[in-house]
């Protein structure tokens, strides 16, 4: 998200809990909420969202929406997009925090000539992307772009 000078953004988020150990996490600009564990950190059974599995999301998908708003002024092509993320926690200090987030984009291209352009599209999105700017963890991303192949072509 590229914010224009002096006007800031507000995104407001409700989190309403229920004692079975879960909470619904929404927002008035949304039609439906999210289920969420609220066991501590590393215990959330299979399948069910925590706070550092919304954190990570919040980290792809900031991403991809800088990427794609770069990418738009360019006129760059894409014909998809792939994000996956991982985090290091640890005690620091005697605070668990993130410390390490890797981050492996992928972005789709239709042509060769579109890879280098991607690629630096990629690493501008890193430098300006809202969520990494706002985090004192160390962010390594791991770029990658291809070309997408076509339905008919072997893979």
């Amino acid at each position: 998200m590229v914010a224009k000078p002096n006007k800031p953004i507000i995104f407001a988020t409700d989190l309403f809990w229920s004692s079975d150990g879960h909470g619904i996490v929404s927002s008035h600009s949304m039609n439906h909420g999210i289920t969420i564990s609220t066991l501590p950190a590393g215990q959330s059974p299979e399948n069910e969202w925590s706070a550092e599995h919304l954190f990570l999301c919040g980290v792809t998908t900031s991403l991809l929406t800088t990427y794609l708003e770069l990418s738009k002024k360019i006129k760059l092509e894409n014909t998809g997009f792939e994000c996956t993320a991982t985090a290091q926690a640890e005690l620091v200090d005697g605070k668990m925090k993130f410390t390490f987030i890797h981050v492996y984009p992928k972005a789709f291209v239709s042509n060769e000539g579109d890879i280098e352009s991607a690629l630096i599209t990629l690493e501008k999105a890193k430098k300006i992307c809202p969520l990494y700017n706002s985090m004192n963890a160390e962010i390594i991303q791991h770029p990658e772009a291809v070309i997408t192949k076509k339905k008919n072509e072997a893979a």
